[in-house]
C-alpha cells in the first residue's frame, strides 16, 4: 500500500467489528418495518424451487427458472432459517445487502478512510433495501455480495500477497455468475479492473515483469473460478442433473434472447416500444436516483480525469453493469442492482474530492440521504403505510398486492392433502408450492417457459410433451388452473393456453374434478383410480370382483324384518348408486378368491337419504377377513355427514387366497337403531394399478 492509503486507515478510531455491525443494525433497522410484505411472481418462484432443494431436490432436474441455482440456494437458507415465513427472503436480502455493504466500506477505506468508507457501505445497503419488496430478494442484489467479495479478495490478496486471497475471489465470482448467467460480465470486468488496479503494488508496474505478475494474479483468480464451476458440475453430474443445466444454459443464450413481450403488459404509462423504450426505462431509472447517479457518475469522471488510483475499477464496474441491463427483456428496476455498487463508491469518491469544503460535503451528504429517503418513502412506506398503520389488515393488504387468493389457494390445499401429496399450479403463481409446503410432478413449476412467444424452436414441444408425461406418472392430488391474469410472457389468460396444448385438457376433464374456484383459481382434484367419480367402464377396468353380483351365492345374517338387498342409493345431484343395504346388525359374508397383486376393497358409506330426517345416532360401519376385523368407521346421521364417505381397504396380505369377507353393520355409540338404513355402495374387489392402494396413478 502506498503511504496516504497507509495512512487514511490508521486514523481509525472505531473498532472494525462495531463499524460493521453499525452497518448490520442500521441496514435492518430500516428493513424492519416492511418485512411483512408478500412476495411477488419472481420472489415465488425462488422459493418454490428453494423449497424443492431443501427437500432433496437437485437444481435445474427438478425445478425450472429462467434464473441460475444460487438464486434458489438462497431462498432455500431463508426457509431453513425462518420456515414458511413470507418475511424470511426479505430479511436475508437485507443481510446480504448489509455485508455486502461491509465488505464495500472494507474496500474503500484503503482510499477515502474509514468515514467516508463507512458511509459508502451504509449508502449501499440501504439502497439495496429501499427497492419496492416486490422487485427485492432478487438475483442481482445477492450476487452483488460475492462481486464485491472477489474485487476485495484481489485487493487484499495482493496487499498480502496472498494467493488463496485470489483463488478465494475467483471462488466467490463463481457464485456470483451462478446468480444469473447475465452477471458473467460485470463481474468478470470488476474482477479484471480491480487486477488492474493492483498492477502499480506489483513488482515492475507495467514492464515485462509486472505482465508477468498480472497474469500469475489472474490465473490464480481463473483457477478458484474454474475449479469452483468444475466441482458443481461434478455435484451436478452425481446428482444427474448435468445434462439438465446444459440444455439450459444452451436455451438461455440461444432461444430465450427471441422471446417476444407483450407491449400491453410491459410498457407503462407513455411508454413506447423499442428502441425508445431503452431510453425511456433509462429516464425512469436516472430520475429515481439522481442524486446517486450524478455524484456517482461524476466520481468516476472527476477521477479518471486526476487519475486517481480507483478510476478505472469503478469506471468499468459501472458501465458494464448499466451494459448488461438492456439485453433484460422487461428492464425492471432490480435490473439496475448491479451498478449501486459503483455508484456508492462514486459518490463516496466525489465527497472525498470535496473534503477540504466543509459546507459542500454536509450538502452532498445531505442531498443523498434525502434521494435515499424519498425512495424508501415512495417505494415502501406509501405502498405499506395502511396495513402498518393499521387501517388494513393482513389480508387486505395482500389483496391489494393480488397474493392474497394465491395464499388462500395454497392454505385450501395444505390442509387438504399431506406434506408427501403432489400438486401442480398452472399460470405464475409457484408461491403456492410454497405456501402449501407441496412439491410438483415436473420440474416445470409455471408455464412461462412451455408458452413464451420464441417462434419454432426444439425446446418447447418436447418440454410441453415431458409435462404430459410427467402427470401421467405421478399424477397431482390437485391441478390449479389460472383463469385470468397475465405476465409480460403471455399473450393469452393461462387457461386459454392450457387449453391449446394437445392433451392437457384432456387429461384434466379425465381425471380430476373441479372441486372449488377462489378468486383467478380453479382448483381441481385428482379422482382416485377407485372413485365411484370415475366413468364405469374405467371402474370396471380395475374390479376384480363385484361383491352385489354375487350377493346370491353370499351367507345373509339379516336384522330381524330388515331383509339385506340391493337399493339405489341417490345423494343430492350425483346419480343412483347400486348399494348393499345392510340393517343393524346385520352381515354379509362373500367367498371369494383374491387376485394377486395389490388388491383392495373400495366402497362408499352412507345412510339412505330418506332416513336423514328420521333421528338416531347413524350407524358403523365393519370388514373383516376371515372373521378378523380390518376396517370401522362410525358414520353419524347429522348434516355433516351426509355424503358418500368412500374407503378403501389394503387386503394385499391375503392375495391369491380364498378368504370369507364379511360385511356388518351396528347401531351407532348410543346403541339407537332408528333411521339406520346403512349403505355400502358400490362394494368391490378392486386391483391397483399402482404400488399400493392409496396410490396416485391415472388409470389410462
Amino acid at each position: 500500500m502506498r503511504g496516504s492509503e497507509v495512512e487514511a486507515v490508521d486514523k481509525k478510531s472505531v473498532s472494525p467489528l462495531l463499524l460493521s455491525t453499525g452497518i448490520l443494525a442500521l441496514t435492518l433497522a430500516l428493513t424492519a418495518p416492511f418485512v411483512a410484505v408478500p412476495m411477488q411472481r419472481d420472489q415465488g418462484v425462488y422459493a418454490a424451487c428453494g423449497s424443492i432443494l431443501l427437500h432433496g431436490g437437485a437444481p435445474y432436474r427438478d425445478c425450472w427458472d429462467t434464473k441460475a441455482p444460487m438464486t434458489h440456494y438462497t431462498y432455500a437458507l431463508a426457509q431453513a432459517i425462518f420456515g414458511i415465513n413470507l418475511s424470511g427472503p426479505v430479511i436475508v436480502s437485507a443481510a446480504m445487502a448489509a455485508l455486502t455493504g461491509i465488505a464495500l466500506w472494507r474496500i474503500a477505506r484503503r482510499w477515502f478512510g474509514d468515514g467516508i468508507g463507512w458511509a459508502i457501505g451504509l449508502a449501499y445497503a440501504w439502497l439495496v433495501v429501499s427497492i419496492p419488496f416486490d422487485m427485492n430478494a432478487q438475483s442481482e442484489g445477492f450476487a452483488n455480495l460475492f462481486i464485491v467479495l472477489a474485487v476485495w479478495g484481489i485487493l487484499s490478496g495482493v496487499e498480502r500477497e496472498s494467493r488463496w486471497r485470489l483463488i478465494g475471489a475467483g471462488v466467490a465470482l463463481a457464485f456470483a455468475v451462478a446468480y444469473k448467467y447475465t452477471i458473467v460480465l460485470p463481474a468478470a470486468v470488476a474482477a479484471g479492473a480491480a487486477l488492474m488496479a493492483t498492477r502499480q503494488t506489483t513488482s515492475g508496474g507495467g514492464d515485462a515483469n509486472g505482465q508477468r505478475d498480472f497474469i500469475r494474479l489472474a490465473y490464480d483468480v481463473a483457477n478458484g473460478f474454474v475449479v469452483t464451476i468444475a466441482v458443481f458440475a461434478v455435484y451436478l453430474q452425481v446428482r444427474g442433473a448435468l445434462g439438465y443445466a446444459l440444455e439450459h444454459l444452451t436455451f438461455m443464450l440461444t432461444e430465450f434472447p427471441k422471446v417476444v413481450v407483450n407491449p400491453t403488459l410491459l410498457l407503462f404509462p407513455g411508454e413506447s416500444g423499442p428502441p425508445m423504450f431503452y431510453v425511456q426505462r433509462t429516464v425512469l431509472q436516472l430520475s429515481r436516483l439522481p442524486v446517486i447517479h450524478a455524484f456517482g457518475i461524476l466520481g468516476c469522471i472527476v477521477a479518471v480525469v486526476k487519475r486517481r488510483k480507483w478510476a478505472w475499477l469503478i469506471t468499468l464496474w459501472l458501465a458494464t453493469s448499466l451494459v448488461s441491463v438492456y439485453p433484460q427483456k422487461v428492464m425492471t428496476l432490480y435490473h439496475w442492482t448491479l451498478s449501486l455498487v459503483p455508484l456508492a463508491i462514486g459518490t463516496g469518491a466525489m465527497v472525498w474530492e470535496l473534503r477540504s469544503r466543509k459546507w459542500p460535503v454536509v450538502a452532498a451528504s445531505l442531498l443523498v440521504i434525502a434521494n435515499i429517503g424519498v425512495r424508501v418513502y415512495e417505494d415502501q412506506w406509501l405502498v405499506s403505510a395502511k396495513y402498518l398503520t393499521g387501517q388494513q389488515t393482513k389480508a387486505e393488504f395482500y389483496e391489494s398486492q393480488a397474493i392474497q387468493d394465491e395464499i388462500e389457494v395454497a392454505e385450501y390445499i395444505r390442509d387438504r392433502t399431506t406434506p408427501d401429496d403432489l400438486i401442480w399450479v398452472w399460470g405464475n403463481h409457484s408461491i403456492m408450492y410454497y405456501w402449501a409446503d407441496r412439491r410438483s410432478p415436473t420440474r416445470f413449476i409455471f408455464n412461462s417457459p412451455l408458452m413464451a412467444v420464441i417462434g419454432p424452436n426444439d425446446f418447447q414441444p418436447r418440454w410441453k410433451q415431458e409435462v404430459l408425461d410427467a402427470l401421467y406418472d405421478r399424477p397431482p392430488t390437485y391441478i390449479v388452473v389460472t383463469w385470468y391474469d397475465r405476465t409480460w410472457f403471455d399473450y393469452e389468460n393461462p387457461v386459454d393456453e392450457f387449453a391449446k396444448i394437445p392433451g392437457y385438457q384432456e387429461f384434466l376433464d379425465r381425471n380430476y374434478r373441479q372441486e372449488a374456484f377462489m378468486g383467478r383459481f380453479a382448483i381441481h382434484r385428482l379422482t382416485p383410480w377407485w372413485s365411484r367419480l370415475n366413468p364405469p367402464t374405467r371402474l370396471d377396468a380395475v374390479t376384480a370382483v363385484d361383491l352385489l353380483g354375487q350377493l346370491d351365492r353370499a351367507e345373509l345374517t339379516p336384522a330381524p324384518n330388515q331383509p339385506i338387498e340391493v337399493r339405489e342409493f341417490k345423494l343430492y345431484d350425483e346419480g343412483p348408486y347400486p348399494t348393499l343395504l345392510i340393517h343393524p346388525e346385520g352381515r354379509a359374508t362373500f367367498k371369494v378368491t383374491l387376485p394377486g397383486g395389490v388388491v383392495c376393497f373400495r366402497s362408499d358409506l352412507a345412510l339412505d337419504p330418506q332416513s336423514w330426517g328420521w333421528g338416531g345416532d347413524g350407524a358403523t360401519f365393519a370388514l373383516a377377513v376371515n372373521g378378523e376385523r380390518v376396517f370401522e368407521r362410525y358414520v353419524s346421521n347429522t348434516d355433516g355427514e351426509r355424503f358418500w364417505q368412500p374407503v378403501i381397504v389394503d387386503l394385499s396380505q391375503w392375495a391369491g387366497q380364498s378368504v370369507l369377507l364379511t360385511l356388518s353393520t351396528g347401531p351407532g355409540p348410543n346403541g339407537d337403531f332408528t333411521g339406520d338404513l346403512a349403505g355400502w355402495g358400490l362394494p368391490r374387489i378392486v386391483r391397483s394399478p399402482g404400488d399400493s392402494c392409496e396410490a396416485r396413478v391415472v388409470v389410462k
